[in-house]
């Protein structure tokens, strides 16, 4: 097939690649328009790089949703602060149990009274590769790879800018944020346009689904779960890491 007859074709991702998903990521791969394929199996998502080569691939980490929370806070910030924060805590660390899973999570946060350089991070642990966040500001995000010798596991690796799946209008806001253009910079959005770059996707994603007439990803309820996370958090640490439960979405 004469690919140039599709130049002009739009970008694709195809968001899990179960048993259609195959099909769609063959043929939006011979319209010229496939640019990302997303699934959890790292193995389909391998024999997928190997089978169209020059396209991206994103490892979904797992579509379960948090079923209860147990936090503990640490420290006690100064007295003036703790009105306006709501919390006595300097650091609080919860434990996440994910739904039908093997698979937890661990958040920590701390605002105030840390001596510590501010950091929105994430960090993945799995059989085959690890990622960890940077430490430093300015610094490159390491990966550990398995079955190598003890010096070579971990490797700094620069992390790709994806702007380039989004409508031109809001690609430069995965490097800078609204809040960038004037003199009253925040470092949160310095660091990426918050979260890492993430912002402009998710709100490209959420118009998307509406002029598409679909969920988006993440839908009202798993948006819902995970804002929930953080609150029923907070809970856990003021009543000394009480198991709390989520509600049904």
């Amino acid at each position: 097939m004469n690919s140039a007859v599709y130049k002009n074709s739009p970008s694709v991702a195809v968001i899990g690649s179960g048993y259609w998903g195959k099909n769609l990521v063959r043929n939006f791969y011979n319209l010229n328009a496939l640019k990302l394929v997303s699934d959890k199996n790292e193995t389909i998502l391998s024999n997928f790089k190997d089978q169209y080569a020059d396209i991206d691939t994103c490892l979904a980490l797992t579509d379960a949703i948090a079923e209860y929370v147990s936090c503990f806070g640490s420290g006690t910030i100064r007295e003036e602060l703790i009105p306006e924060y709501n919390s006595p805590f300097a650091v609080e660390t919860t434990q996440i149990k994910l739904k039908d899973s093997d698979l937890c999570a661990r958040v920590y946060r701390s605002l105030f009274d840390i001596s510590r350089q501010y950091r929105e991070s994430f960090d993945v642990y799995g059989t085959q590769k690890t990622f960890e966040w940077p430490l430093i500001e300015g610094e490159d995000p390491v990966i550990h790879s398995a079955k190598k010798p003890e010096p070579e596991i971990p490797e700094r690796v620069k992390v790709p800018d994806y702007a380039h799946l989004l409508p031109e209008p809001i690609r430069m806001f995965t490097t800078k944020g609204v809040y960038d253009l004037d003199e009253n910079k925040h470092l949160s959005f310095t660091q990426g346009a918050g979260h890492g770059g993430s912002h402009p996707h998710l709100a490209h994603e959420f118009v998307m689904s509406l002029i598409e007439d679909r969920d988006p990803f993440p839908n009202a309820a798993q948006s819902a779960n995970w804002t929930c996370v953080g609150i029923l958090a907070h809970e856990s640490a003021l009543k000394g890491g009480e198991i709390v439960k989520l509600p049904e979405f």
